[in-house]
């Protein structure tokens, strides 16, 4: 059953000898002469096959315009935000803030479902 020396797990799992380079080189030649000369199909693309492909592309070109307006204006608005920090901390004396004037009265700036009814309207 199996040649001599050899285990039985070793003829088990030999693998198939490989294509060597020049073969391999040679059919995918061949393949790609032979999709390049066939003659062009001519098929009917129905309308939703056809708005469907038209969609998928507005798609793409839309993600990618986004994707490149983004970075660019990311930068932008760092500058920006910097620029703005940058005068406040100048306008504040000693870099001292002051807190918002919003939570001076917490029942006006609170939700309508947390308020307290007043009776007033």
């Amino acid at each position: 059953m199996s040649e001599p020396g050899r285990t039985k797990s070793a003829t088990l799992f030999q693998t198939r000898p490989r294509l060597p380079l020049a073969k391999a080189t040679a059919l995918s030649g061949a393949v790609v002469l032979g999709a390049s000369l066939s003659p062009a199909a001519v098929a009917y693309v129905g309308p939703g096959a056809g708005l469907g492909a038209l969609g998928i592309l507005l798609a793409i070109l839309a993600a990618i315009l986004m994707a490149l307006v983004g970075l660019v204006l990311w930068p932008v608005r760092m500058i920006a935000h910097r620029r703005k920090l940058k005068a406040r901390a100048a306008a504040e004396p000693d870099g001292v803030t002051e807190m918002a004037t919003e939570d001076d009265n917490p029942e006006e700036n609170a939700p309508a479902s947390a308020r307290k009814d007043t009776g007033k309207s």
